[in-house]
């Protein structure tokens, strides 16, 4: 549930900020969408693959309920991984889960927090 997601990708989420490196700021990430993956896997107990698509939802889910956009500090960030990261990294992993964090951010950034409880509500129904 939320107790156990939340507080491991919320301190994810501030030790970006404090990383000094493209890499390391994308390995924060990284760490997020294990998180996810892990959350989303004991759920399942292991049976269900989940796809990317239907993964992004989650992201939003759980970056929004860390208050990681309200601030601008997150969207500050993954701008400066943007800005700065090299074509070897970008074309790995780690770029995967910087456009993956960075579509979920975008997204946030248009909704109302009442909006984004009503659609995984309906999710989870």
């Amino acid at each position: 549930g939320d107790h156990l997601v939340l507080p491991r990708a919320r301190a994810l989420l501030q030790q970006l900020t404090v990383s000094t490196t493209v890499e390391g700021k994308l390995r924060c990430l990284v760490g997020v969408g294990d998180v996810v993956t892990e959350c989303v896997g004991a759920y399942y107990n292991g049976e269900v693959v989940v796809t990317a698509d239907e993964l992004l939802p989650i992201y939003c889910f759980v970056i929004a309920r860390c208050g990681a956009v309200g601030g601008q500090l997150l969207p500050s960030e993954l701008h400066y991984c943007r800005d700065f990261i090299t074509k070897r990294l970008e074309n790995g992993k780690l770029g995967y889960y910087l456009v993956t964090v960075t579509m979920a951010t975008d997204y946030i950034k248009t909704l109302k927090m009442d909006e984004l409880e009503q659609q995984h509500q309906q999710r989870v129904a």
